[in-house]
């Protein structure tokens, strides 16, 4: 008979408050991972706290229960879990695996009356918002952020300078999320009126440079709701519908004018001919020059 396994568990209040310590308990941040089959039934069971908690899932997929409801994550999608909220989860393979931080806000901002502390989380705390959840589409580096925080080693001198700069960096995302939950609710006849907006705009500026801010601002609508209303509409990202456009315009040209790839490359905003040629063999499956020949035919 073999040895029985030994599951991890968490230390735990009657009331369900889970207990956290802490190196020093002036700077209240601890990273972790989380093996699902490290748990009874793959499941981390029901506990809150005061902190933020971040967790990404690396591996698997599994459902997270913030307050009684169900959120299904799949591999790279990343999830905040409001301070004080009830959550549990559960993996949906042996294989699922989760990393995570949890941090306490006054860590950031110890001043509960600093604009810091004020702006960017006495509005979240306060709000009915339990859990925000963005989507490897949404944010496409919340993994190397979450990872970079895990693998800093706590016996580096700027440790702390560190942890903080790379927390506030995976808050912008969800803080923007956040900020975009609370604009006015857009009609569905005014978001084909912003879309056609931005459209316009990058038709007639294809050659600039053009960011996702920039086109947002266009319609007074948030970074986050640009990229939805693309992404609904387009099934592209704005950046992505742009390039695809560039990318049909500079076909047209290599098959009726007799400008080299590098002019074309340039007229159509790319930052090189090298990484032009790149995007174009990837659309077309044949490098600009061949397509040119394959049209002249």
């Amino acid at each position: 008979m073999g040895t029985p396994k030994v599951y991890k568990t968490l230390n735990l209040r009657n009331d369900l408050m889970e207990f956290n310590s802490y190196r020093d308990e002036s700077f209240r941040v601890d990273r972790y991972n989380d093996y699902f089959n490290e748990f009874p039934d793959l499941m981390l069971p029901a506990h809150w706290h005061d902190e933020f908690e971040i967790d990404i899932i690396i591996n698997g997929s599994a459902t997270y229960y913030i307050n009684g409801n169900p959120h299904c994550l799949n591999k790279g999608d990343t999830i905040l879990i409001n301070s004080g909220r009830t959550h549990y989860a559960i993996g949906k393979s042996e294989n699922s695996k989760a990393l995570g931080i949890i941090f306490n806000p006054e860590t950031i901002s110890p001043d509960l009356k600093s604009i810091i502390y004020r702006k960017y989380f006495h509005d979240f705390i306060r709000s009915e918002v339990d859990t925000l959840i963005l989507s490897p589409s949404e944010s496409d580096d919340e993994w190397q952020t979450v990872y970079d925080i895990y693998s800093l080693d706590e016996d580096d001198p700027l440790f702390e300078i560190h942890c903080l700069e790379l927390i506030l960096k995976i808050w912008q995302p969800f803080y923007r999320k956040f900020e975009s939950m609370k604009e006015p609710a857009v009609s569905q006849d005014n978001r084909s009126e912003a879309l056609i907006k931005m459209i316009t705009y990058m038709h007639d500026h294809y050659s600039e440079k053009i960011t996702v801010e920039e086109l947002a601002a266009l319609t007074g609508i948030s970074s986050s709701s640009c990229f939805r209303l693309f992404k609904q509409y387009t099934a592209y990202s704005p950046l992505a519908y742009l390039n695809d456009y560039r990318l049909r315009r500079s076909a047209l040209d290599l098959s009726v004018t007799k400008k080299s790839v590098t002019e074309i490359a340039a007229d159509y905003g790319f930052d090189s001919p090298s990484y032009f040629s790149l995007l174009f063999s990837r659309k077309y499956r044949i490098s600009p020059l061949k397509y040119r020949n394959s049209q002249l035919r």
